[in-house]
């Protein structure tokens, strides 16, 4: 005879990969499981669209330098315009799939092949010459000095030089990490800032 407790399932609980994780390893699961496709979710697609397009209106002629701090994939390089483009990112699995993708690229007239390296931007030496527009989308939680991060993108730009940087509130970021089959709980983000904390961060 079963007992009555034999009978009741039981629920399996989906393993985490990432909560032993040290800070490059994560990211390194996440590219590879989130980023390895461009316009995998809605969610992100539109982020990226809403920056190309505002990259357009701070550089409308793409005759540009552009650097863009915690690049990922490269997905927003392969739909903007730029005389050269510098991708980092603290992930090496996110810049070998950039640097696969980038080789295949049509490149327009007087447009260099996107370059990425991958660096962890609190130690990366500033560059010997600025570049006119430096982006950081989504990034700015998940860096552990948040206000060397924002100066040393300030040193990175000349006189009249561009910054887009965007930021997501918890829940959207929460929504765009749990698509897919893999289990993230415990991405390495350092502190949620508020308007108020972003904007006296760009001040």
């Amino acid at each position: 005879k079963r007992s009555q407790n034999s009978m009741i399932p039981t629920e399996t609980k989906a393993i985490d990969r990432s909560r032993e994780m040290d800070e490059r390893s994560w990211w390194d699961l996440w590219n590879r499981s989130y980023r390895s496709e461009d316009n995998r979710d809605e969610t992100s697609t539109e982020l990226f669209t809403h920056v190309v397009s505002l990259v357009r209106q701070v550089a409308p002629d793409g005759a540009n330098r552009m650097l863009e701090v915690a690049c990922g994939t490269g997905t927003l390089s392969r739909s903007l315009n730029f005389t050269s483009y510098h991708g980092l990112d603290i992930s090496a699995a996110a810049v070998e799939i950039a640097r696969q993708k980038a080789a295949t690229l049509e490149l327009a007239p007087g447009t260099t092949r996107p370059t990425y390296e991958a660096a962890d931007f609190h130690d990366w030496p500033l560059p010997a010459e600025p570049f006119d527009v430096v982006l950081c989308v989504d990034a700015i939680s998940c860096f552990r000095d948040q206000a060397l991060v924002l100066r040393k993108i300030a040193q990175s730009l000349p006189n009249g030089g561009r910054v887009v940087l965007t930021t997501i509130n918890a829940f959207v970021y929460n929504r765009i990490r749990r698509v897919g089959g893999v289990k993230l709980e415990n991405g390495p983000v350092s502190h949620w800032l508020s308007r108020g904390e972003m904007h006296q961060l760009v001040k």
